[in-house]
C-alpha cells in the first residue's frame, strides 16, 4: 500500500498518472491555482510544503501506525508530554459573568491552564 500526505492548508493538489512506461507516479505540492502562485523577488527564496509518502505491506492499520509515528517524531515533536489545557474562545459574546473575564475565571475553575483569545471578543 502507498499513501501520501501535504503539509498544507491552503490551495492544492496531488496527482497519481501511470506513464507510458507503466510506472506509477504521483507529485503533490501547494496551490494549483492563482492562489497557490508565489512570485519571488530575485535573491529570495521560499520553501514548499512538506509532500511526504510512505509504502507498507501491512494495509491500513499498517499506514496510519506509520503516519502516527512519522507525525510524533517529525511534525509533534514532545506530544508524548503533557499539554496545558486549552479553552480557544472564538467569540463567545455578552457581558458579566457570560462576558469575556467571567468566560475566563468560570475556565479556570474547571482546570483550564490556558486561555486563547482570537480578537473575536467585544470589550466590556
Amino acid at each position: 500500500m502507498f499513501s501520501a500526505a501535504l503539509a498544507w492548508s491552503g490551495s492544492w493538489r496531488i496527482c497519481v498518472d501511470r506513464l507510458p512506461d507503466g510506472t506509477v507516479q504521483a507529485t503533490g505540492g501547494a496551490g494549483h491555482d492563482d492562489a497557490g502562485v508565489v512570485r519571488l523577488d530575485p535573491g529570495r527564496s521560499w520553501t514548499t510544503p512538506v509532500f511526504a509518502g510512505l509504502r507498507t505491506g501491512g494495509g491500513f492499520g499498517a499506514a496510519s501506525r506509520a503516519w502516527h509515528a512519522w507525525q510524533l517524531a517529525h511534525v509533534v515533536p514532545g506530544a508524548d508530554r503533557l499539554s496545558p489545557v486549552l479553552y480557544d474562545a472564538r467569540g463567545p459574546g455578552g457581558s458579566g459573568a457570560a462576558g469575556p473575564g467571567g468566560l475566563v475565571r468560570r475556565a479556570a475553575d474547571i482546570g483550564v491552564e490556558l486561555f486563547v483569545v482570537d480578537g473575536c471578543l467585544p470589550a466590556t
